[in-house]
């Protein structure tokens, strides 16, 4: 049976709901009350973010939701904790471009008209759900990586066999792995590891050749001599070949200094490849690469 969710600062509809949440000036769990809107607010946090409405409900009801400690602490950190910052004017980072801001989910719900309030309902429901989904990834990520760095072959280049969210992990606990390569439903991908999980982090990562850039099809054949290779991006964090081992030749080559070299034998294989299907293949990678 769902709740009958009501938006209202009505003294008398606060009165008569079974829970608070954001209104009525008090935080009590045992009432089912989570306001922080009263003088004094309803706490911070050990990290200095105070609590709002969310958290403090995250807070009594996180892990019930989640049904397990490590999921419910990742909401807590990658969700909770920014959108109540956001609630109470908390500085979390500072912004480089003037006026401009990220497009938040806090923003995403204020788009939503009064009459759409169901929709914004399900809107949250979703979020939530999707955020669960994604803790659950990102531990057997965690799982798939750990087995993978027992047997990789290089201590700069870690090959999954699985493709899982690894970024996280990697990045924070494997600082010498600049290149991992993994399976997607098309082809396989060589992306470089950011290193943006501590504020303080100025490490900048490798980047592909800059020859690669934006290239695709016979012209990225013929540049790396990887004759399925498929598509570099413009900005040189991510290549794609259609084989396993197309993906470790292309890091290979991302390795090695100065100027890629290039096998002629492999070039003259390379021009007699059908150009139509090369490029319709990397159509096709550049349509799941939001994926990534």
């Amino acid at each position: 049976m769902e709740a009958l969710v009501v938006r209202s600062r009505d003294p008398r509809v606060i009165a008569e709901s079974n829970v608070r949440i954001d209104v009525g000036g008090v935080y009590n769990p045992e009432t089912l009350d989570f306001d922080h809107h009263m003088q004094g607010g309803a706490g911070r946090r050990a990290n200095g973010v105070p609590y709002a409405a969310f958290g403090l409900v995250w807070k009594h009801f996180g892990l019930r939701i989640a049904q397990d400690t490590r999921i419910a602490e990742e909401i807590e950190r990658h969700m909770v904790i920014p959108i109540d910052a956001a609630d109470n004017r908390y500085t979390l980072v500072r912004y480089k471009a003037g006026e401009i801001r990220p497009y938040s989910i806090s923003s995403a719900v204020a788009t939503f008209k009064p009459s759409d309030w169901d929709i914004a309902l399900a809107f949250a429901r979703a979020n939530i759900s999707g955020a669960i989904f994604r803790a659950k990834e990102e531990i057997r990520g965690e799982e798939v990586v750990k087995r993978a760095v027992e047997k990789h072959l290089s201590p700069q280049v870690l090959l999954l066999d699985d493709s899982c969210r690894w970024d996280h992990y990697v990045s924070r606990n494997f600082p010498e792995i600049v290149l991992v390569v993994y399976p997607k439903r098309v082809g396989w991908l060589v992306q470089t590891v950011k290193r943006w999980h501590r504020a303080t982090d100025t490490t900048s990562p490798r980047l592909l050749p800059r020859e690669w850039a934006g290239m695709r099809g016979l012209e990225l054949q013929e540049i790396t001599g990887v004759g399925d290779a498929v598509f570099c991006h413009q900005n040189r964090y991510l290549i794609v070949a259609e084989s396993r081992e197309g993906a470790l030749r292309l890091a290979e080559l991302a390795l090695l200094p100065g100027e890629v070299p290039v096998d002629s034998a492999q070039l003259e294989e390379n021009e007699s490849r059908d150009a139509a299907e090369a490029n319709a293949l990397a159509a096709e990678i550049q349509a799941v690469l939001d994926t990534v």
